[in-house]
């Protein structure tokens, strides 16, 4: 490490057999993926990486109101199909969850888990702002037996170390945009990210992928040291733990 631990693209099997537990390659439902055969695209490029399988994490908002439980599952048992005849990936349903005024309202129609097993919820909030009710919602959330991973913590603009701590602290769990390593969503982000990722304060790590070509473009810049690396092999070993196969 040290002086002689220089920052160097990824390796060539960086992703072989990895799993990722955040992505938006369900068509036609929210910002990512819009159409059938951009996202099989995109389900043939990940297999190219070396993907072995997928949790897909639709966004769950009041900007797409209809992004239902029911609904989202209806989509996603034609989906599946689409993958099994497409390549040899392996994927799962599960939303990530914006903090927001209908937050608790999907609780009455259950989550869509990151791990059904351990009841593991993907959330995200306001990326310029805390919202009032942050805290609030997620003891709701865990005072009935759910997990939070908040996702992309780096991204959040008000978020400080103080922060990071107490949702560290109150059992919350971290998921890391991979190319926000990579400057993807500026330097505070790629700051923020670099010191949960030293700090050992990550628990899991997504592509986040919206679009093949934007995650090409900033995967290609990325560059990191080879302890740096390590420490994404341990996020992803617990990625293929959400998956739970």
């Amino acid at each position: 490490m040290g002086l002689f631990d220089r920052k160097k693209g990824l390796p060539a099997d960086f992703f072989h057999g990895v799993t990722d537990m955040h992505c938006h390659l369900l068509p036609a439902v929210d910002d990512g993926f819009q159409t059938e055969s951009s996202s099989i695209d995109g389900l043939k490029y990940m297999e190219r990486l070396g993907f072995r399988q997928l949790i897909l994490t639709p966004h769950v908002m009041m900007d797409y109101a209809d992004n239902t439980r029911s609904h989202l599952e209806q989509l996603y048992d034609h989906y599946r199909q689409v993958v099994a005849e497409s390549c040899g990936l392996k994927v799962r349903l599960a939303a990530e969850y914006m903090l927001d005024e209908r937050f608790l309202s999907h609780q009455e129609e259950g989550w869509l888990y990151l791990n059904p097993t351990e009841r593991i919820v993907l959330v995200e909030t306001s990326y310029m702002y805390k919202i009032p009710d942050m805290d609030q919602y997620l003891y709701e959330l865990t005072v009935t037996d759910n997990h939070v991973v908040i996702a992309h913590p780096e991204r959040y603009v008000y978020a400080d170390t103080d922060e990071f701590r107490h949702w560290k602290e109150s059992g919350y769990s971290l998921q890391l945009n991979l190319v926000s390593l990579a400057g993807g969503y500026g330097r505070p982000a790629k700051d923020n990210a670099e010191y949960l990722l030293e700090a050992g304060m990550y628990d899991y790590v997504g592509t986040d992928m919206h679009k093949v070509s934007t995650f090409e473009q900033w995967l290609q810049a990325l560059k990191l040291k080879s302890h740096q690396v390590d420490l994404l092999h341990e996020l992803y070993e617990n990625n293929a733990r959400l998956f739970g196969a």
